[in-house]
């Protein structure tokens, strides 16, 4: 017995010591990802500095481009193909007000009711609740009555066919 619980100390300190090893290696790998996770970060935040000084190079909104991509990582292409966009739009039209994207791909400008209609939703959006009710009702007798008059529905029409049918082998 005394060999059987001297075995088990041993065995349970051996297993210790693993949980503390494994502990270990576990507030290390944390500490890696912090580290990672910070210096993600600030790549993120210097790579959006760069795309905002080439957009800024370029005459893009980035805001607005961004709005109109969403969920997409904005690329130099995006940017490079909204300066062009922006410039024939500004070469066809000689305006630089405020443009929106069609469902083509062209940019358009903004007119004066689009933007006032555009405010008046926005206001709407921003005042009003959103409200959904919810109701149960029983239409079991609904959906039998529908049967019922789909199949009176077919038996008309089977009747008229009929009746085509009779009156042309008549003639």
């Amino acid at each position: 017995m005394n060999q059987e619980t001297t075995d088990l100390e041993i065995r349970f300190m051996h297993q210790e010591r693993t949980i503390q090893e494994l502990n270990d290696i576990v507030c290390r790998q944390e500490l890696a990802i912090e580290r990672l996770e910070r210096d993600m970060r600030t790549l993120q935040e210097q790579v959006k500095q760069l795309a905002r000084r080439l957009a800024a190079e370029f005459g893009v909104d980035v805001d607005a481009l961004a709005a109109r991509l969403p969920g997409k990582r904005i690329e130099r292409a995006d940017i490079e193909a909204e300066a062009k966009a922006e410039a024939k739009v500004k070469a066809e039209t000689g305006s630089t007000s405020a443009s929106t994207l069609t469902s083509a791909g062209a940019v358009l400008p903004i007119t004066t009711v689009r933007r006032t209609i555009a405010d008046r939703m926005a206001a709407s959006a921003h005042t009003v609740a959103p409200v959904t009710l919810t109701t149960e009702a029983d239409a079991t007798e609904l959906v039998r009555l529908r049967k019922q008059l789909k199949r009176a529905e077919l038996e008309r029409e089977i009747l008229k066919k009929a009746m085509a049918y009779f009156a042309k082998e008549s003639l």
